[in-house]
C-alpha cells in the first residue's frame, strides 16, 4: 500500500488511505493473545477435538483468527505472548517462550 499501513488478511482496499494497489509484506510473527475458545467436538474430520482458536493481535497491528496450539501444562491467558508457525502451509500460533 502507498501509505505502509497493515492490512488484515482479504482486505481488498486501504482503510487509511483508500489504494487498492497491495502487495504482501513480511512480518515478524509476534503477536498478543487477545481471547481463544477450546472446542471439544470435532466440526470437520480433518481437525480433531479438542482444539484452540484465538484472536491474535499481531504486532503489525491487524487482528487474526487462527489455530492455537495447545500442549500439555501451558497455560493461556489474554495477553500472553505467542510466536506464529507455518506447518505445511497451515499457520498456528503457540505459546512464545523467548527463543
Amino acid at each position: 500500500v502507498a501509505c505502509d499501513e497493515p492490512l488484515p488478511y482479504g482486505a481488498h482496499l486501504c482503510a487509511s488511505c483508500g489504494s487498492t494497489r497491495l502487495s504482501w509484506a513480511g512480518g515478524s510473527g509476534r503477536a498478543r493473545l487477545l481471547s481463544y475458545v477450546i472446542y471439544h467436538r470435532s466440526y470437520v474430520p480433518e481437525v480433531a477435538a479438542p482444539y484452540a482458536v484465538a484472536i491474535v493481535q499481531l504486532s503489525e497491528g491487524p487482528r487474526l483468527l487462527a489455530p492455537l496450539e495447545m500442549s500439555e501444562g501451558v497455560r493461556f491467558e489474554a495477553g500472553a505472548d505467542l510466536r506464529a508457525r507455518i506447518e505445511n502451509g497451515r499457520l498456528a500460533f503457540r505459546r512464545d517462550d523467548g527463543r
